[in-house]
Protein backbone atom coordinates (compact mmCIF):
# COMPACT_ATOMS: atom_id res chain seq x y z
CA UNK A 1 0.00 0.00 0.00
CA UNK A 2 1.23 3.34 -1.38
CA UNK A 3 0.14 6.39 0.29
CA UNK A 4 1.00 10.33 -1.43
CA UNK A 5 0.89 13.45 1.25
CA UNK A 6 0.99 17.08 0.18
CA UNK A 7 1.90 19.57 2.30
CA UNK A 8 3.77 21.88 -0.16
CA UNK A 9 6.55 19.24 -0.72
CA UNK A 10 5.34 15.53 -2.14
CA UNK A 11 6.13 12.73 0.72
CA UNK A 12 5.11 8.97 -0.63
CA UNK A 13 4.88 6.21 2.25
CA UNK A 14 4.76 2.41 1.96
CA UNK A 15 3.71 0.03 4.08
CA UNK A 16 4.68 -3.63 4.27
CA UNK A 17 1.85 -6.30 2.85
CA UNK A 18 -0.86 -7.19 5.28
CA UNK A 19 -1.33 -10.70 5.74
CA UNK A 20 -5.07 -11.79 7.21
CA UNK A 21 -5.82 -15.18 8.69
CA UNK A 22 -9.01 -16.88 9.22
CA UNK A 23 -9.32 -18.81 11.44
CA UNK A 24 -11.98 -21.58 13.08
CA UNK A 25 -10.76 -22.04 17.02
CA UNK A 26 -10.54 -19.74 19.15
CA UNK A 27 -7.50 -20.63 20.70
CA UNK A 28 -5.89 -20.30 17.47
CA UNK A 29 -6.62 -16.62 17.43
CA UNK A 30 -2.87 -14.44 17.83
CA UNK A 31 -3.98 -11.01 19.63
CA UNK A 32 -0.13 -10.15 19.60
CA UNK A 33 -0.13 -6.79 17.63
CA UNK A 34 2.59 -6.96 15.46
CA UNK A 35 4.04 -3.32 14.93
CA UNK A 36 3.97 -2.43 10.90
CA UNK A 37 7.14 -0.74 9.30
CA UNK A 38 6.34 1.95 6.69
CA UNK A 39 9.72 3.64 4.92
CA UNK A 40 8.71 7.63 3.32
CA UNK A 41 10.53 9.18 0.90
CA UNK A 42 10.14 12.91 0.04
CA UNK A 43 9.42 13.29 -3.93
CA UNK A 44 11.21 16.59 -5.52
CA UNK A 45 8.32 16.08 -8.59
CA UNK A 46 6.75 19.48 -7.39
CA UNK A 47 9.42 21.31 -7.34
CA UNK A 48 11.68 19.78 -10.02
CA UNK A 49 10.55 21.58 -13.71
CA UNK A 50 12.13 18.61 -15.52
CA UNK A 51 9.64 16.20 -13.72
CA UNK A 52 6.86 17.66 -13.86
CA UNK A 53 7.47 18.38 -17.79
CA UNK A 54 7.87 14.94 -18.06
CA UNK A 55 4.56 13.63 -16.08
CA UNK A 56 2.84 16.11 -18.05
CA UNK A 57 3.98 15.12 -21.34
CA UNK A 58 3.76 11.18 -20.69
CA UNK A 59 -0.28 12.10 -19.30
CA UNK A 60 -0.89 14.35 -22.59
CA UNK A 61 0.63 11.52 -25.01
CA UNK A 62 -1.86 9.25 -23.93
CA UNK A 63 -4.51 11.28 -24.51
CA UNK A 64 -3.32 12.01 -27.43
CA UNK A 65 -2.33 8.41 -28.95
CA UNK A 66 -6.17 7.35 -27.65
CA UNK A 67 -7.26 10.04 -29.75
CA UNK A 68 -5.20 9.11 -32.64
CA UNK A 69 -7.18 5.68 -32.97
CA UNK A 70 -9.55 7.09 -35.21
CA UNK A 71 -7.01 8.51 -37.81
CA UNK A 72 -4.86 5.29 -37.83
CA UNK A 73 -8.05 3.16 -38.47
CA UNK A 74 -8.66 5.31 -41.37
CA UNK A 75 -5.18 4.58 -42.82
CA UNK A 76 -6.04 0.85 -42.17
CA UNK A 77 -9.34 1.35 -44.10
CA UNK A 78 -7.11 2.73 -46.90
CA UNK A 79 -4.63 0.26 -46.83
CA UNK A 80 -7.14 -2.18 -46.88
CA UNK A 81 -9.75 -1.05 -49.67
CA UNK A 82 -9.30 -2.04 -53.20
CA UNK A 83 -9.08 1.14 -54.81
CA UNK A 84 -8.97 1.83 -58.69
CA UNK A 85 -5.24 2.65 -60.09
CA UNK A 86 -5.67 6.52 -60.36
CA UNK A 87 -6.73 6.62 -57.05
CA UNK A 88 -3.74 5.53 -55.72
CA UNK A 89 -2.09 8.55 -56.04
CA UNK A 90 -4.69 9.71 -53.55
CA UNK A 91 -4.85 6.98 -51.27
CA UNK A 92 -1.53 7.89 -50.78
CA UNK A 93 -1.75 11.84 -50.29
CA UNK A 94 -4.47 11.73 -47.76
CA UNK A 95 -2.05 8.80 -45.66
CA UNK A 96 0.82 11.57 -45.93
CA UNK A 97 -1.81 14.15 -44.76
CA UNK A 98 -2.69 12.39 -42.01
CA UNK A 99 0.95 11.26 -40.64
CA UNK A 100 1.76 15.06 -41.06
CA UNK A 101 -0.91 16.38 -38.87
CA UNK A 102 0.38 13.77 -36.32
CA UNK A 103 3.81 14.58 -36.50
CA UNK A 104 2.74 18.51 -35.81
CA UNK A 105 0.72 17.88 -33.02
CA UNK A 106 3.27 16.11 -31.34
CA UNK A 107 5.90 18.76 -32.10
CA UNK A 108 3.68 21.43 -30.61
CA UNK A 109 2.62 19.16 -27.00
CA UNK A 110 6.24 19.38 -26.62
CA UNK A 111 6.65 22.87 -27.24
CA UNK A 112 3.14 23.06 -24.67
CA UNK A 113 4.45 21.32 -22.04
CA UNK A 114 8.16 22.78 -22.18
CA UNK A 115 6.84 26.36 -21.18
CA UNK A 116 7.01 27.40 -17.82
CA UNK A 117 3.59 29.11 -17.02
CA UNK A 118 1.79 26.40 -18.50
CA UNK A 119 3.54 23.97 -16.13
CA UNK A 120 2.26 26.26 -13.51
CA UNK A 121 -0.95 26.58 -14.36
CA UNK A 122 -0.73 22.65 -14.88
CA UNK A 123 1.11 22.51 -10.86
CA UNK A 124 -1.87 24.65 -9.87
CA UNK A 125 -4.92 21.99 -10.71
CA UNK A 126 -3.10 19.23 -9.89
CA UNK A 127 -2.66 20.70 -6.05
CA UNK A 128 -6.32 21.82 -6.15
CA UNK A 129 -7.26 17.75 -6.65
CA UNK A 130 -7.90 17.62 -10.57
CA UNK A 131 -6.36 15.22 -13.01
CA UNK A 132 -5.49 15.30 -16.57
CA UNK A 133 -8.51 13.78 -18.62
CA UNK A 134 -8.23 15.17 -22.08
CA UNK A 135 -6.89 18.18 -24.74
CA UNK A 136 -7.57 19.55 -27.72
CA UNK A 137 -4.55 20.74 -29.38
CA UNK A 138 -4.85 23.28 -32.89
CA UNK A 139 -1.72 24.11 -33.99
CA UNK A 140 -0.78 25.82 -37.19
CA UNK A 141 3.34 24.82 -36.87
CA UNK A 142 5.50 23.43 -34.19
CA UNK A 143 4.89 26.10 -31.97
CA UNK A 144 1.65 28.08 -32.92
CA UNK A 145 -1.34 27.43 -32.34
CA UNK A 146 -4.04 27.02 -29.64
CA UNK A 147 -4.99 24.38 -26.89
CA UNK A 148 -7.30 23.06 -24.38
CA UNK A 149 -6.18 20.97 -21.42
CA UNK A 150 -9.00 19.20 -19.23
CA UNK A 151 -9.45 18.58 -15.86
CA UNK A 152 -11.49 16.95 -13.72
CA UNK A 153 -11.72 15.95 -9.88
CA UNK A 154 -13.11 13.30 -7.37
CA UNK A 155 -16.39 15.33 -7.17
CA UNK A 156 -16.42 15.17 -10.83
CA UNK A 157 -16.05 18.83 -11.47
CA UNK A 158 -14.21 20.33 -14.64
CA UNK A 159 -11.55 22.49 -15.10
CA UNK A 160 -9.89 23.65 -18.31
CA UNK A 161 -6.84 25.35 -19.20
CA UNK A 162 -6.82 27.04 -22.38
CA UNK A 163 -4.86 29.75 -24.68
CA UNK A 164 -3.19 30.29 -27.50
CA UNK A 165 0.87 29.54 -28.62
CA UNK A 166 2.91 32.04 -31.22
CA UNK A 167 6.52 31.17 -31.58
CA UNK A 168 6.70 29.21 -28.53
CA UNK A 169 5.14 32.10 -26.47
CA UNK A 170 1.93 32.05 -24.84
CA UNK A 171 -0.24 34.82 -25.69
CA UNK A 172 -3.17 33.84 -24.06
CA UNK A 173 -3.84 31.19 -21.13
CA UNK A 174 -6.68 30.85 -18.72
CA UNK A 175 -7.74 28.52 -16.42
CA UNK A 176 -11.43 28.04 -16.07
CA UNK A 177 -13.07 25.82 -13.57
CA UNK A 178 -16.87 24.64 -13.10
CA UNK A 179 -17.14 25.96 -9.46
CA UNK A 180 -15.38 29.75 -10.86
CA UNK A 181 -18.35 29.36 -13.80
CA UNK A 182 -21.35 28.14 -11.02
CA UNK A 183 -20.16 31.41 -8.41
CA UNK A 184 -20.33 34.07 -11.59
CA UNK A 185 -23.77 32.35 -12.50
CA UNK A 186 -25.56 32.30 -9.33
CA UNK A 187 -24.49 35.91 -8.65
CA UNK A 188 -26.23 36.82 -12.12
CA UNK A 189 -29.09 35.09 -10.91
CA UNK A 190 -29.83 36.57 -7.98
CA UNK A 191 -29.40 40.78 -9.75
CA UNK A 192 -32.65 42.33 -9.31
CA UNK A 193 -31.84 43.35 -13.10
CA UNK A 194 -31.02 40.26 -14.70
CA UNK A 195 -34.60 39.04 -12.77
CA UNK A 196 -36.63 41.78 -14.30
CA UNK A 197 -34.73 40.98 -17.85
CA UNK A 198 -35.77 37.36 -17.65
CA UNK A 199 -39.21 38.05 -15.96
CA UNK A 200 -39.86 40.33 -19.39
CA UNK A 201 -38.56 37.54 -21.87
CA UNK A 202 -40.81 34.68 -20.19
CA UNK A 203 -43.84 36.90 -20.53
CA UNK A 204 -42.66 37.17 -24.51
CA UNK A 205 -42.60 33.56 -24.54
CA UNK A 206 -38.43 33.36 -24.47
CA UNK A 207 -36.88 30.23 -23.35
CA UNK A 208 -33.57 30.07 -22.00
CA UNK A 209 -31.38 27.95 -24.61
CA UNK A 210 -27.58 28.54 -24.72
CA UNK A 211 -25.22 30.16 -22.05
CA UNK A 212 -21.40 31.42 -23.34
CA UNK A 213 -18.89 31.84 -20.40
CA UNK A 214 -15.28 33.99 -21.72
CA UNK A 215 -12.72 34.19 -19.49
CA UNK A 216 -10.42 36.98 -20.15
CA UNK A 217 -7.72 37.47 -17.28
CA UNK A 218 -9.65 39.15 -14.51
CA UNK A 219 -12.58 40.24 -16.83
CA UNK A 220 -15.33 37.27 -17.22
CA UNK A 221 -18.51 37.78 -19.75
CA UNK A 222 -21.22 35.84 -19.61
CA UNK A 223 -23.87 35.65 -22.28
CA UNK A 224 -27.57 33.93 -21.43
CA UNK A 225 -29.29 33.19 -24.72
CA UNK A 226 -33.32 32.72 -25.56
CA UNK A 227 -35.73 31.83 -28.14
CA UNK A 228 -38.75 31.83 -29.30
CA UNK A 229 -40.78 29.71 -31.12
CA UNK A 230 -40.20 32.15 -34.12
CA UNK A 231 -36.68 31.29 -33.82
CA UNK A 232 -36.17 35.26 -32.80
CA UNK A 233 -32.82 35.25 -30.22
CA UNK A 234 -32.56 37.63 -27.53
CA UNK A 235 -29.20 37.75 -25.17
CA UNK A 236 -29.01 38.94 -21.63
CA UNK A 237 -25.25 39.79 -21.52
CA UNK A 238 -22.92 40.48 -17.92
CA UNK A 239 -19.68 41.39 -17.63
CA UNK A 240 -17.21 40.77 -14.40
CA UNK A 241 -14.82 42.05 -12.92
CA UNK A 242 -12.97 39.12 -11.03
CA UNK A 243 -16.20 38.34 -9.19
CA UNK A 244 -18.06 41.77 -9.26
CA UNK A 245 -20.99 42.49 -11.46
CA UNK A 246 -20.13 45.97 -13.83
CA UNK A 247 -22.40 45.70 -16.69
CA UNK A 248 -25.54 43.94 -17.77
CA UNK A 249 -27.77 44.67 -20.63
CA UNK A 250 -31.08 43.30 -22.79
CA UNK A 251 -30.36 42.24 -26.37
CA UNK A 252 -33.87 41.89 -27.86
CA UNK A 253 -34.49 41.45 -31.76
CA UNK A 254 -36.71 44.59 -34.02
CA UNK A 255 -40.21 43.89 -34.01
CA UNK A 256 -41.75 42.63 -37.56
CA UNK A 257 -44.63 43.61 -38.51
CA UNK A 258 -44.49 42.15 -41.60
CA UNK A 259 -47.27 39.41 -40.70
CA UNK A 260 -49.88 42.63 -40.69
CA UNK A 261 -49.36 42.77 -44.81
CA UNK A 262 -52.11 39.91 -45.04
CA UNK A 263 -54.29 41.49 -42.81
CA UNK A 264 -54.21 45.14 -45.08
CA UNK A 265 -55.28 42.58 -48.33
CA UNK A 266 -57.52 41.09 -46.49
CA UNK A 267 -58.86 44.83 -45.24
CA UNK A 268 -58.84 46.38 -48.58
CA UNK A 269 -60.56 43.58 -49.96
CA UNK A 270 -63.77 43.97 -47.23
CA UNK A 271 -63.59 47.48 -47.83
CA UNK A 272 -64.15 46.90 -51.47
CA UNK A 273 -67.32 44.45 -50.89
CA UNK A 274 -68.69 46.97 -49.00
CA UNK A 275 -68.94 49.56 -51.05
CA UNK A 276 -69.79 46.77 -54.01
CA UNK A 277 -72.98 45.57 -51.60
CA UNK A 278 -74.03 49.15 -51.03
CA UNK A 279 -74.04 49.61 -54.85
CA UNK A 280 -75.75 46.89 -55.94
CA UNK A 281 -78.19 47.51 -52.80
CA UNK A 282 -78.37 43.42 -52.12
CA UNK A 283 -80.81 42.85 -50.17
CA UNK A 284 -81.03 39.09 -50.04
CA UNK A 285 -79.07 38.11 -47.04
CA UNK A 286 -76.10 34.92 -47.75
CA UNK A 287 -75.52 32.57 -45.18
CA UNK A 288 -71.60 32.12 -45.41
CA UNK A 289 -70.86 28.64 -43.58
CA UNK A 290 -67.36 29.05 -41.33
CA UNK A 291 -64.69 26.96 -42.91
CA UNK A 292 -62.94 25.04 -40.29
CA UNK A 293 -59.28 24.09 -40.67
CA UNK A 294 -58.08 21.29 -38.54
CA UNK A 295 -54.11 21.73 -37.53
CA UNK A 296 -51.73 19.13 -37.90
CA UNK A 297 -49.36 18.43 -35.80
CA UNK A 298 -45.85 18.20 -37.85
CA UNK A 299 -42.92 16.78 -37.19
CA UNK A 300 -40.17 19.52 -36.55
CA UNK A 301 -37.53 19.34 -39.35
CA UNK A 302 -34.41 19.56 -37.84
CA UNK A 303 -32.59 19.85 -40.81
CA UNK A 304 -34.32 22.36 -42.98
CA UNK A 305 -34.52 24.46 -39.72
CA UNK A 306 -30.61 24.22 -39.50
CA UNK A 307 -30.27 25.17 -43.08
CA UNK A 308 -32.44 28.06 -42.75
CA UNK A 309 -30.53 29.33 -40.03
CA UNK A 310 -27.08 28.82 -42.44
CA UNK A 311 -28.77 30.92 -44.89
CA UNK A 312 -29.98 33.73 -42.88
CA UNK A 313 -26.45 33.30 -41.24
CA UNK A 314 -24.76 34.02 -45.02
CA UNK A 315 -27.44 36.64 -45.21
CA UNK A 316 -26.06 38.43 -42.04
CA UNK A 317 -22.52 38.53 -43.32
CA UNK A 318 -23.16 39.93 -46.18
CA UNK A 319 -24.61 42.54 -44.56
CA UNK A 320 -22.34 43.05 -42.06
CA UNK A 321 -24.32 41.96 -39.46
CA UNK A 322 -21.09 39.88 -38.41
CA UNK A 323 -22.22 38.79 -34.53
CA UNK A 324 -25.92 37.97 -35.74
CA UNK A 325 -23.76 35.84 -38.91
CA UNK A 326 -21.58 33.70 -36.24
CA UNK A 327 -24.28 33.32 -33.70
CA UNK A 328 -26.59 31.76 -36.35
CA UNK A 329 -23.94 29.19 -37.67
CA UNK A 330 -23.19 28.05 -33.91
CA UNK A 331 -27.06 27.80 -33.26
CA UNK A 332 -27.69 25.49 -36.47
CA UNK A 333 -24.92 23.23 -35.98
CA UNK A 334 -26.11 23.02 -31.93
CA UNK A 335 -29.63 22.40 -33.30
CA UNK A 336 -28.67 19.44 -35.74
CA UNK A 337 -26.62 17.75 -33.25
CA UNK A 338 -29.13 18.02 -30.00
CA UNK A 339 -31.77 16.50 -32.53
CA UNK A 340 -29.20 13.75 -34.67
CA UNK A 341 -28.00 12.96 -31.23
CA UNK A 342 -31.39 11.98 -30.02
CA UNK A 343 -31.79 15.21 -27.34
CA UNK A 344 -34.23 17.35 -29.17
CA UNK A 345 -33.60 19.81 -26.84
CA UNK A 346 -31.15 22.84 -26.63
CA UNK A 347 -28.21 23.07 -24.70
CA UNK A 348 -24.95 24.52 -23.86
CA UNK A 349 -21.99 24.06 -26.50
CA UNK A 350 -19.92 22.45 -23.46
CA UNK A 351 -22.93 20.03 -23.42
CA UNK A 352 -23.23 18.94 -26.60
CA UNK A 353 -19.52 18.95 -26.94
CA UNK A 354 -19.49 16.72 -24.26
CA UNK A 355 -22.03 14.22 -25.67
CA UNK A 356 -19.77 14.24 -28.54
CA UNK A 357 -17.49 12.05 -27.29
CA UNK A 358 -16.84 8.81 -29.07
CA UNK A 359 -19.17 9.95 -31.95
CA UNK A 360 -18.04 10.33 -36.02
CA UNK A 361 -18.36 13.99 -35.60
CA UNK A 362 -15.20 16.24 -35.69
CA UNK A 363 -15.12 17.56 -32.06
CA UNK A 364 -12.11 19.44 -32.76
CA UNK A 365 -13.50 21.76 -35.35
CA UNK A 366 -17.10 21.92 -34.32
CA UNK A 367 -15.33 23.39 -30.59
CA UNK A 368 -13.29 25.88 -32.67
CA UNK A 369 -16.30 27.08 -34.17
CA UNK A 370 -18.52 27.79 -31.47
CA UNK A 371 -14.99 29.57 -29.08
CA UNK A 372 -14.95 31.79 -32.56
CA UNK A 373 -18.61 33.02 -32.38
CA UNK A 374 -18.63 33.38 -28.77
CA UNK A 375 -15.38 35.71 -29.07
CA UNK A 376 -16.88 37.54 -32.01
CA UNK A 377 -20.04 37.82 -29.85
CA UNK A 378 -17.94 39.66 -27.05
CA UNK A 379 -16.21 41.87 -29.52
CA UNK A 380 -12.85 39.45 -28.51
CA UNK A 381 -12.21 38.81 -32.34
CA UNK A 382 -12.91 40.46 -35.67
CA UNK A 383 -14.82 38.58 -38.00
CA UNK A 384 -12.88 37.19 -41.01
CA UNK A 385 -14.50 36.08 -44.73
CA UNK A 386 -12.09 32.77 -45.03
CA UNK A 387 -12.64 31.89 -41.47
CA UNK A 388 -16.64 32.02 -41.37
CA UNK A 389 -16.63 30.20 -44.92
CA UNK A 390 -14.85 27.53 -43.06
CA UNK A 391 -17.56 27.57 -40.26
CA UNK A 392 -20.56 27.46 -42.89
CA UNK A 393 -18.59 24.92 -45.03
CA UNK A 394 -18.27 22.93 -41.51
CA UNK A 395 -22.45 23.37 -40.47
CA UNK A 396 -22.92 22.46 -44.64
CA UNK A 397 -21.02 18.89 -44.32
CA UNK A 398 -22.34 18.25 -40.95
CA UNK A 399 -26.39 18.81 -41.99
CA UNK A 400 -25.80 17.06 -45.30
CA UNK A 401 -23.70 14.35 -45.16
Amino acid sequence: MNFIYNDGNQINVSLDPITIYFVSDESQKDNQQNRMQSSSQQSSSQNNPSNQQQSIQQKLDEIMNQQSIQSQDLQQRLQNSQLPQDSIALKKEIQQQLQEENNLKQEFEKQLVANEDFLKSHQQLLQQGYDTTSANLNPSSTSTGDFEVNYKNEQGKWAKIKGGMVNGTLTDIQIQTQEQQDNLLSKLREDSTFQEYEQQLVLEKFAEQNLEIIFDKNMTSISLEYQNEEFQIATINAEFDVDELTKIYLEKPEHDYSYLLPLLGILSIVVAAYFLYKKLKIKKKTTVKPTISKSLTKKFDHILASSNLIQKAKDDFQEKQYKDAYGKVNQAIRLFLSYELKLNKEITNEAILLHLVNTKYPVNDIERCFRLSSLVEFAKHNPDEKEFDEMITLAENLIHA
